[in-house]
């Protein structure tokens, strides 16, 4: 980089060489040149490239892990294998909802938050690793057959509840356990024990007996120690009794026979309410008999202030404390009518040493015994992690079965060559909500990797060649896939060049945009990467368009090991081998259209658009049959500025699509334009000629001047 460049010159070579919207790739790369800088083994500032013990940076390359397929947040996007709606709020405030996308699909087949988690992670890093894809596919296969073993597995999942969640919250000393996490710990101990039932019965299954016992996942949960899980649960449960309460402020209790001093405590509170009774009347009896009548008395107790004497009526008089000198008046409340005084007695006061606050004794107790319980989950915890781990891989393989067995999919052969093929591939969300789709194959062996598909609007070319990046996404994380059979070499990346919404957000042009997605492509492709190009090209003068595609599938095509690339196009200068040069890695498609014939470079009017991808190359554009299908142009207002149309065709005026067909077939026969006359036009052409001629014959020596002007007022 020149050193006098400006920051928007550093900022788009930069952009040119990494995606900086991974704001941790971003964050990471910053924090490794500042520690060099400290270190003083970089130099930023005065770019001193003499100093022999300086480091120097040639070029900024992105590395993939070895063991996943690598995809940016453009390509998710573009490829709606994620996408985020915003809350439904009318204000938009709330946590986002994921939205109808690949992930959404396989997600609301998910039983427990711990499965979808976990899918979630599977989305986000594909795996390049044979013996785990197997893994999985082998447990589809087998379990795709076994439809009520499934119903029941997911049945019981739909019982387990968040374990690193209960986990987090018991070993945290500020949040207390509640009686509803202790239900759902031992709901999802039970159900991880009925979940390893059902698979020894699917064991017993004879057309899949051996096959199961080779599953990784099966092998997993017979690792577990059960007795180690089944004595937990045994103890939880003999420890917590759910079906009584202890007061209105606890929704917990210990069982009985757990501590000894806490079941006294627990009878003497139960016998409470019969004794205070009882020693309430027995103060009341210390009245006078003409007062007994009148108060009505009961033994109360506050926290902080401890046992009183509450006495409904009016205060007592002094006259009768002086009989009563262990009565001492503590407060009142409550109106005139309905006074309430609060006394402290001797007997009050014996309550308060015999007794005490009980109630909140019996609660600490129970925290304390709660506490010990809880410790003695948290030493399994190595045991319930894994128990979690096992319960989402479990969800997410199920879920994968069940998306198989309802949409058809099949099983995708992994192999470590560089091709792609599929038989009668399907697009896996646009299948859901069309009655009928058409499927395509796809065959990219080892020669012919650049594949160029051209086709009208409307002609399926986008759906297609994401249809190819998503089935072998989907191989890539362990699922079968929407075909009839595929073959998908590895992936190590799925690079892009794709319109989707979230480029508007961005402070560039969408041409900009495209270069700059192409440029990182350009870097850092191999073998054994997969590029979509979609309408590369355009948003520019179609020369330059034109130019930088060529140059780019020719870039493509001169690789010794080229990557598998699919590039959609309206370009028909591609066909031009003085632009884009023959070439084996080359191969031509186009998408099939059914028309009346294709005559003298002339479109027919009957096309019928098949969705059928075939060899061979596109001449007719069809972009009047695609304009006529379109629609959009919004009806002509109604009033006295506007004029209406009194022709319509699919919401567009028939003057506009008649004229659009007249100007294609002068430019296809080599014929000039003419002017678009109408009526009104016409009327000015006469005007202007008349005028021109008054003007032209005019003598401005001897004509009268009055009566030129005269006219020429008259004719205007």
């Amino acid at each position: 980089m020149m050193k006098d460049s400006t920051v928007q010159e550093r900022t788009f070579l930069l952009k040119s060489m990494m995606n900086i919207n991974n704001e941790i790739e971003v964050r990471a790369a910053g924090g490794l040149l500042e520690t060099l800088q400290e270190e003083m083994l970089i130099d930023l500032v005065k770019h001193n490239d003499q100093e022999p013990n300086m480091l120097h940076i040639q070029s900024i390359a992105e590395i993939s892990m070895d063991q996943f397929l690598t995809l940016d947040f453009n390509t998710y996007c573009a490829l709606q294998i994620f996408q985020s709606d915003k809350h439904p709020s009318d204000m938009g405030i709330g946590k986002a909802k994921e939205g109808f996308s690949l992930f959404g699909i396989f997600a609301d087949r998910c039983a427990t938050l711990m499965g979808r988690h976990l899918l979630r992670t599977w989305f986000l890093r594909p795996i390049v690793d044979m013996d785990i894809i197997n893994n999985r596919l082998d447990f589809i296969a087998i379990f795709l057959h076994l439809d009520e073993i499934v119903a029941a597995l997911q049945q019981s999942l739909r019982h387990v509840k968040d374990i690193p969640r209960l986990l987090k919250k018991f070993s945290s000393p500020s949040s207390l356990s509640t009686q509803n996490d202790w239900k759902q710990l031992l709901q999802t101990i039970g159900s991880f024990i009925h979940l390893q039932d059902l698979m020894e019965i699917s064991r017993s299954q004879r057309h899949s007996k051996h096959a199961i016992q080779n599953l990784r996942l099966l092998q997993k949960i017979q690792s577990i120690p059960m007795e180690d899980l089944v004595s937990l649960n045994d103890v939880v449960a003999a420890t917590l009794d759910f079906d009584q309460s202890c007061g209105e402020s606890s929704d917990m209790l210990i069982s009985r026979g757990i501590c000894e001093e806490l079941d006294e405590l627990k009878h003497i509170y139960e016998g409470l309410p019969d004794f205070l009774e009882q020693v309430a009347s027995f103060e009341l009896k210390r009245l006078p008999m003409r007062d007994v009548c009148i108060y009505i008395g009961s033994i109360v107790y506050l926290p902080q202030i401890g046992y009183l004497m509450c006495l409904s009526g009016k205060k007592l008089e002094d006259k009768v404390l002086q009989n009563l000198p262990d009565f001492e008046f503590v407060f009142s409340s409550g109106s005139m009518d309905e006074e309430e005084c609060f006394y402290r007695t001797m007997k009050t006061k014996e309550l308060d040493v015999m007794l005490g606050d009980i109630h909140h004794k019996i609660l600490d107790m129970e925290r304390a015994i709660l506490r010990d319980l809880e410790f003695r989950v948290l030493d399994s915890t190595s045991l319930l992690i894994t128990v979690s781990d096992i319960i989402a891989e479990l969800d997410c393989l199920l879920a994968f079965t069940s998306i198989a067995r309802e949409q058809k999919y099949v099983r995708p052969y992994l192999t470590e060559q560089n091709v792609i093929t599929i038989t009668n591939g399907r697009h896996p969300m646009q299948e859901l909500f069309l009655h009928t789709f058409v499927p395509n194959d796809t065959k990219c062996m080892n020669t012919g990797h650049i594949n160029i598909i051209t086709g009208p609007n409307y002609s399926g070319k986008s759906v297609y060649v994401r249809q190819v990046a998503l089935i072998s996404f989907l191989a890539h994380i362990g699922s079968f896939v929407p075909a009839e059979e595929a073959t998908i070499g590895f992936i190590d990346r799925i690079f892009s060049v794709m319109a989707y919404k979230h480029a508007v957000t961005v402070e560039e042009s969408t041409f900009m945009i495209d270069l700059h997605k192409v440029a990182i492509m350009l870097r850092n492709c191999t073998e054994k990467s997969l590029c979509i190009l979609d309408e590369f090209g355009k948003g520019t003068l179609i020369i330059d368009g034109i130019g930088i595609l060529c140059s780019t599938l020719q870039y493509f095509a001169n690789f010794q090991y080229s990557p598998r690339v699919f590039a959609c196009t309206h370009f028909s200068e591609v066909f031009d081998e003085t632009l884009l040069s023959k070439n084996e890695n080359i191969q031509f498609f186009t998408m099939s259209v059914l028309d009346g014939g294709y005559t003298e470079g002339k479109e027919s009017q009957d096309v019928v658009f098949l969705y059928r991808l075939t060899p061979g190359k596109v001449l007719p554009s069809y972009g009047l049959k695609c304009a006529e299908l379109a629609g959009s142009l919004p009806m002509f207002l109604q009033n006295k500025h506007s004029i209406r149309p009194s022709k319509m065709l699919h919401g567009i005026p028939q003057v506009i699509i008649n004229r659009a067909k007249t100007m294609v077939e002068l430019i296809q026969d080599g014929r000039p334009i003419g002017r678009n006359c109408s009526s009104q036009m016409s009327l000015k052409d006469s005007y202007y000629k008349e005028l021109v001629k008054k003007l032209t014959d005019f003598n401005c020596m001897d004509g009268d001047l009055n009566n030129f002007l005269k006219d020429v007022l008259e004719l205007s």
